[in-house]
């Protein structure tokens, strides 16, 4: 990784990243086991909703909060900010603490037929007009007009073969480009209102998941080759933004 590809990552920060998975053989797999199997101490909130058929463990882990979520045939392992922060902390190290944990959660994985990896990323702007300009540097097929836009939302999906070798498997490659303005409002006892700084900052929602025209389960042997797939597209496109 080049000094150019290091300061385009480190501009990066994680919102979330999400590890997703949907098998027929759930409930076989007995989920409850998962959280400890994977974190080696249990959860500090269990929730268990049957009618919902909604299963879901949760507790800080790092700089974040860690969250198993598991509702029908689909689990989500989601790495999300701390309560009252709006990201954990930089692309790279966030992406760093879920790798880590992944050759345990490989042991937990039921046969697999679909798999994707999620990231809601931001940068951080000094307005939106500099966020529409840092997004004109990825996105060359869109024009944006930085000095008389507003609202601006460019989604597309760009599917690819995948490398690990398995016949007939695309990943698809979804984007979704946008620029946010947050306001902090505190309020005193005597209902008087603190304006606080707008936060801008340029977002990317991102799923990188294997096709839904697959047939049958994934092999399993495959899964983490997958997996490193899907976090390869994900730099790419950090770097060189929407291309074929």
């Amino acid at each position: 990784m080049n000094i150019t590809e290091i300061e385009k990552y480190s501009r990066w920060r994680a919102e979330q990243i999400r590890i997703t998975f949907f098998s027929d053989k759930i409930e076989e797999a007995d989920a409850s086991k998962w959280w400890e199997a994977v974190i080696g101490e249990p959860s500090e909130q269990k929730t268990i909703l049957p009618k919902q058929n909604l299963y879901q463990e949760q507790g800080n882990y790092c700089k974040g909060r860690l969250v198993l979520s598991v509702h029908l045939n689909k689990v989500d392992w989601l790495y999300i900010p701390i309560e009252g922060e709006f990201f954990i902390d930089s692309f790279l190290d966030s992406q760093e603490v879920l790798s880590e944990l992944m050759p345990k959660l490989y042991k937990t994985f039921p046969p697999i037929n679909r798999f994707a990896v999620g990231y809601i990323l931001q940068v951080p702007v000094n307005s939106r007009k500099e966020g529409y300009e840092f997004l004109a540097e990825l996105l060359p097929g869109v024009k944006i007009d930085a000095d008389k836009s507003s609202d601006f939302i460019y989604q597309i999906n760009r599917p690819r073969n995948t490398t690990t070798g398995i016949a007939s498997l695309s990943i698809n490659r979804l984007m979704k480009w946008s620029v946010g303005v947050v306001k902090q409002i505190a309020i005193s006892p005597g209902g008087v209102e603190f304006n606080n700084p707008e936060n801008s900052f340029a977002r990317l929602e991102l799923d990188l998941n294997t096709s839904a025209n697959f047939i049958g389960a994934l092999p399993q042997d495959k899964i983490s080759s997958i997996y490193l797939e899907c976090i390869d597209l994900a730099k790419e496109i950090l770097i060189k933004g929407d291309i074929a």
